[in-house]
């Protein structure tokens, strides 16, 4: 139990295990099948392209696309296999993704790029998702937040990961570990 609570907060922290992406315009080895990321437009800029590290996963996984709070487009993903997403400049977008008995994830993607960015070809953003089960005991409060913000990052020329909301979400998932370990203890 010690282990998978460990786990669980590192999990949060961390949110995403592998991320890649490229320029290329292709679509990533990896996507296949109807979860493939779908033919784009010219305002289109990012093709996110998400899959589990869960092998225990046995049901479809329910992926979620806002625009704002306004549901653009849902998913039932083979756990097995990978999604995409394709996104438009100069939007924000959230990222839902859920399945019976585990925790819900959530990412924040800024698509805001300036002029002088050109797409296509379409920046890739890959990322790995670990859904982690339902556990008595635990303060879930922080899974209300995102676990992860994405946005371009000018001075490297992609998008990337938030470092300074990640380093914050690690600092907080700290103190709640220590805080559980108070409770477990008494």
């Amino acid at each position: 139990m010690k282990k998978t609570i460990v786990s669980f907060l590192i999990f949060i922290a961390l949110a995403c295990v592998a991320s890649a992406q490229n320029k290329s315009g292709e679509t990533p080895k990896k996507t296949s099948g109807k979860n493939s990321v779908p033919k784009t437009s010219k305002n289109d800029c990012l093709a996110m392209v998400g899959y589990f590290a869960n092998p225990e996963l046995k049901k479809s996984v329910r992926v979620k696309l806002y625009d704002g709070n306004k549901i653009i487009d849902s998913l039932s993903v083979n756990p097995l296999m990978d999604f995409g997403f394709v996104l438009k400049r100069n939007k924000k977008y959230s990222i839902q993704v859920s399945s019976p008995n585990y925790y819900n994830r959530f990412f924040l993607i800024n698509t805001a790029l300036s002029d002088s960015v050109s797409t296509p070809p379409l920046f890739v953003f890959e990322f790995e998702i670990t859904l982690l089960r339902q556990m008595a005991g635990v303060d879930d409060f922080l899974l209300d937040f995102p676990i992860a913000k994405i946005a371009y990052i000018p001075s490297i020329g992609k998008f990337s990961f938030n470092e300074k909301y990640t380093n914050n979400m690690q600092k907080e998932i700290k103190r709640a570990e220590g805080e559980f370990k108070i409770r477990k203890s008494k």
